[in-house]
Formats: structure tokens, sequence, C-alpha cells
């Protein structure tokens, strides 16, 4: 379980710096101070990340756990299933 929260860590730790530095310093500060928690916590409490995801953006806090899922799924899936899925979704 430890390999999973790491690569889900390092996917939400790569969106956030895709967004710009200040906005991942401010979303570790937040969840630290306000839930005492890193993103490496973020898989067993993923209510943090969200909420401070919300607070931060809004609706627009979809978008980017979208981005999320797509980095986490494009980590933890193998390409001959990533292929599988895609020939299922035509």
């Amino acid at each position: 379980m430890t390999q999973i929260k790491t690569v889900v860590a390092k996917c939400v730790e790569k969106m956030l710096l895709e967004m710009g530095t200040p906005i991942f310093e401010e979303v570790v500060h937040r969840l630290y101070t306000r839930y005492n928690c890193f993103l490496f916590d973020c898989y067993t409490k993923p209510e943090c990340l969200k909420q401070v995801l919300r607070e931060m953006y809004g609706d627009a806090e979809n978008g980017i756990t979208k981005a999320i899922e797509a980095q986490i799924e494009e980590q933890l899936v193998p390409k001959p299933v990533k292929q599988f899925l895609m020939y299922l979704k035509q």
C-alpha cells in the first residue's frame, strides 16, 4: 500500500506543480495547517485534499481532480489494460 500512496502523492504533486509552485505550496500548507496531513496522506484521507481544492477553486476543483485522476491512471494502469479500456469506449 505504501507504493500506491507514493504514486498517488507524486501524481498529485505533479499536477499541482504544473499549475504553479505557489499553488502547490498553498495546497500543501493548507493540508498541513487545517488537517495535519501531507500529500502522502491524501490516499487515505482524500476528503482533506478535496476540501482544500474546493476552498481554493470552488467548482473548478472538478477539473483538477479529473486531471489528477488521469495522472494516477497513467501511472497505475498497465498499458495493455488501458488499450483494452479504450477499445471498450469506442
